[in-house]
């Protein structure tokens, strides 16, 4: 196809793919609550959810306090996410502090969101997938350097693997197949690495996940940490786990740099008290108490002028009052005196006088204008009390004014660097009090710090002066190290390929050689993104592994003409050179549907077939149905498998894909023999039986160890409890029929096989699965090394439609303990249950679902099952 077409396609599927996930309930959108959240700094928070998360590529935060907001990576940047104490330690933009800071869990959730990936791979096709190329002239720049292996036989590549190296580097793309412990990553992948090294060229390991991702890097660090390579070297992009952290914290992208950080300011600390300096932390820590101090010495004194002005204002207002009623004492004297003139001139007056006894007038007028003179002369007084008043009470509002401003340009000052977290008193002596706390601990260390100061005895001052200012220039340094320098300073980058697409969509360094790990579980849209370079590619995997996950099926595709587009979501990497072949979308459709190994003419590939992890019965099992190109084990001893016999009474079918009595017995199983601290996990094929499961095993729920087998890919655990759920559940194999194409039926087994370093037990009904000899489930149960067979008439199952059950609860069955720590199953007590008698025929593929009679059949009310006479 046309690099035009390629795009279209891929726009085209994933909008689709898109508008599929909003349709689905909830928009496609997993929430999952947040039960608490801390503050470590001003920027950075540890939030614990209330479940475990399978990845963390897809994870985004919604906000419904003050506002209703989506929060990206973008705005708060997961830092660490601990698995273990479902703790997600983030670093936050300031866009989020005013936000998350009163730290209320209950406004904050944790989305789990697909379509946010999805949109991810729109936008990069929409920016780049004019610019996509298929490398198909020779552009390595070297051979394999032989010089890198190393000398013990232990670590000599076997001929295999030394083809595979040979080929990595002579073919513009390549594909190293391998089933899990056939040393792709040990190998083939870290000697890949080594040689590119060693020419200082760079080199980029992507995964589809981050446990894949993981998973080799800790492969890869143990070949390089061999060889002697600092891992300042090496970059992790994207969201480590805890573990991960604690054992390589160095090479992650934040982690990495923070711990470097801390190496250096503990030198200068060291150099510093020798040198008897105040450290820089101490000196900031003693500003931030003087800032603090400062603030609340402003506030007592705003609020002392506050009360100050409350008295003032409250005599200004008295002294008004006074004033008023002078004036009014004057204005009525005024009055009194003007009658008095008026009659005193008036011939009413002059009568008045003749008639009666005389009045002074001339006295009482006198006695009037003396009052008035003392009271204007009151009037004066009080005037010039108020105005005082007056000039206090303005002058204090200016002052407290001018305090007020200064107190909250200082408090904002404070917000923004995170030192107190609200403007009350109480925020501020809080802060005060763990400054004063911080600073009385950093006192206490530099007295530790002087204590290690021996390595330093014989510098002189001026030396230790100078080795000081070093450490000072490299802490600089390292304070302005942006991810793009470190990223052009290491030579090998690791990264999911959700997170290289998002980070290198604008620009990216030049990589002498990119590797995808675990290929298979990766889609075709997404490693298409690798090629818009001249690097030569090289695809490490298994492809009778599990495909990539994709929320639309195999079967819809193809059915639905609209969904064919998807299928670059669901198709694996493994069959990009055949997807770019093809003529148009019809013709990759057809591959897509019909092809389950891609084209060796069109893709080079060398096939890792000796296997160091599987014994001789489960390889040659695999040999047998999976592997067409060979597969032999490496290993003396046969591998563990052990079955767990139960028959699913015919009462308890027909619930879907649920099989009950697998669950109850798996229940029992895991009850006597682990604990959820185990390396073990429980999968099965069908969300059904996980839904049961994790009622019955809450613990291992919490854990994350009851998973669908898709979920398990790229994980490993040392026993693997396989629930193979069909036939006794009433339905025809789908995801455990290795014959059906639709469903991967074939991949979807051998990846839950594959997941088991030490011990595979499966648990199904052995007699429904023994005439299907097409089958890899057969292929197991014939490889067994030990059989438990459990009485399911004992059971109490949950099912409301069960006329034939028995009443007994007895809870009896073969009551075997497993020992973990070895390979050995002791019986304790019971005899095993012999389920088919030595003159009957199980028929199960055409009676397991009937209780009619036929002729030749007879039904056993207590296996629940119909046996014909031989």
């Amino acid at each position: 196809m046309e690099i035009a077409d390629i795009k279209e396609i891929c726009l085209t599927g994933s909008r689709t793919y898109y508008n599929y996930l909003a349709a689905k309930p909830n928009g496609g959108v997993d929430e999952v609550d947040i039960s608490k959240i801390e503050q470590i700094n001003h920027e950075t928070f540890k939030v614990e959810v209330t479940r475990k998360l399978f990845d963390v590529d897809s994870v985004c935060f919604s906000y419904n306090g003050k506002i209703r907001k989506t929060f990206t990576t973008e705005d708060i940047q997961i830092k660490v996410y601990d698995n273990n104490k479902r703790t997600v330690v983030v670093k936050v933009s300031k866009a989020v502090q005013e936000y998350i800071s009163s730290l209320n869990h209950r406004e904050w959730k944790l989305i789990i969101d697909l379509k946010f990936l999805v949109q991810r791979v729109i936008d990069w096709y929409e920016q780049n997938g004019n610019y996509l190329k298929l490398n198909s002239n020779l552009n390595n720049k070297f051979a394999f350097d032989e010089s890198v292996i190393f000398d013990e036989h232990k670590f000599k590549p076997s001929k295999e693997q030394h083809n595979a190296l040979k080929m990595i580097f002579s073919k513009p793309v390549s594909y190293v197949w391998g089933a899990p412990g056939t040393g792709k990553t040990r190998f083939v992948l870290s000697y890949s690495i080594l040689s590119y090294i060693k020419k200082k060229e760079k080199v980029l390991v992507l995964a589809p996940t981050n446990v894949a991702l993981e998973q080799v890097l800790s492969g890869v660090l143990e070949m390089t940490d061999k060889s002697g390579l600092d891992r300042k070297q090496i970059i992790r992009l994207g969201f480590p786990s805890q573990e991960f952290v604690n054992e390589y914290g160095e090479i992650c992208e934040i982690q990495g740099l923070e711990k470097e950080l801390k190496r250096v300011n503990d030198q200068i600390k060291i150099l510093s008290s020798i040198l008897g300096i105040e450290n820089d932390k101490e000196t900031e820590l003693k500003d931030q108490i003087s800032k603090i101090n400062q603030i609340i010495d402003k506030r007592t004194k705003a609020d002392t002028s506050k009360d100050l002005l409350k008295d003032l204002e409250s005599k200004s207002s008295e002294s008004l009052n006074t004033i008023k009623r002078t004036e009014n004492q004057i204005s009525i004297l005024d009055k009194e005196e003007n009658h008095l003139i008026e009659k005193k001139n008036s011939i009413v007056g002059k009568v008045f006088r003749f008639l009666s006894k005389q009045v002074d007038y001339d006295k009482e007028l006198e006695r009037i204008s003396t009052k008035k003179v003392d009271l204007k002369d009151q009037l004066d007084k009080q005037k010039t009390t108020s105005e005082y008043f007056t000039t206090q009470v303005r002058e204090l509002k200016i002052d407290i004014q001018k305090l007020n401003i200064e107190i909250s340009d200082d408090l904002e000052l404070l917000e923004e660097i995170g030192l107190v977290e609200g403007t009350l008193n109480s925020d501020l002596n809080n802060a005060l009090a763990n400054l004063k706390s911080q600073l009385s601990k950093e006192i206490e260390d530099n007295q530790i710090y002087k204590s290690l100061s021996k390595d330093y005895e014989n510098f002189s001052k001026p030396q230790l002066s100078l080795l000081l200012k070093q450490f000072q220039v490299e802490r600089k340094r390292l304070e302005d190290y942006s991810l793009d320098s470190r990223i052009e300073n290491a030579l090998v980058i690791g990264s999911t390929i959700d997170t290289y697409l998002h980070r290198f969509k604008e620009k990216r360094p030049d990589f002498a050689h990119i590797f995808l790990d675990e290929a298979g579980y990766a889609s075709v849209i997404k490693a298409m993104t690798i090629f818009n370079t001249n690097s030569p590619v090289t695809f490490l995997g298994d492809h009778k592994q599990l495909p990539p996950v994709c929320e639309v099926s195999k079967s819809d595709i193809q059915k639905n003409e609209k969904y064919r587009e998807i299928l670059t979501w669901d198709q694996s990497a493994i069959f990009i050179i055949d997807f770019w072949n093809s003529q148009n979308i019809n013709s990759a459709l057809n591959i897509y549907l019909n092809q389950t190994t891609p084209s060796k003419q069109n893709l080079p590939t060398s096939s890792l077939t000796e296997s160091f992890r599987f014994g001789p019965n489960l390889a040659s099992v695999l040999d047998h149905y999976v592997y067409e190109e060979g597969f032999k084990s490496k290993k003396p001893e046969d591998t563990e498998i052990i079955i767990c016999n139960v028959a699913n009474p015919q009462s308890s079918r027909g619930r879907g894909r649920l099989n009950e009595a697998e669950a109850i017995t798996i229940q029992k199983l895991v009850d006597q023999n682990f604990k959820d601290s185990d390396s073990v996990a429980v999968l099965a094929p069908y969300r059904d039986q996980i839904k049961e499961l994790n009622k019955r095993l809450p613990e291992f729920k919490d854990e994350n160890k009851i998973l669908t087998v898709h979920k398990s890919q790229g994980r490993e655990w040392d026993t693997v409890i396989y629930s193979v759920c069909d036939i006794g559940n009433g339905r025809s194999p789908w995801f455990t029929d290795s014959t059906n194409t639709l469903s991967n039926g074939l991949n979807n087994v051998n990846t839950a096989v594959s997941r088991a370093k030490k011990r595979l037990i499966i648990c199904c009904n052995k007699n429904e699965w023994l005439n299907r000899n097409d089958q890899l489930i057969k292929g197991l149960l014939d490889a067994a090394t030990r059989e438990i067979n459990f009485d399911s008439s004992q059971f109490t199952f949950t099912s409301t439609n069960r006329n034939n059950a028995p009443s007994t609860n007895s809870g009896s069955y073969d009551n075997s303990t497993i020992t973990t720590g070895t390979s050995n199953i002791s019986k304790i007590k019971g005899k095993d249950y012999v389920a088919q008698k030595v003159d009957e025929e199980w028929e199960s593929k055409t009676l397991y679902w009937s209780k009619l009679e036929k002729s030749g059949y007879i039904y056993s009310k207590k296996k629940d099952a119909w046996w014909k006479k031989k």
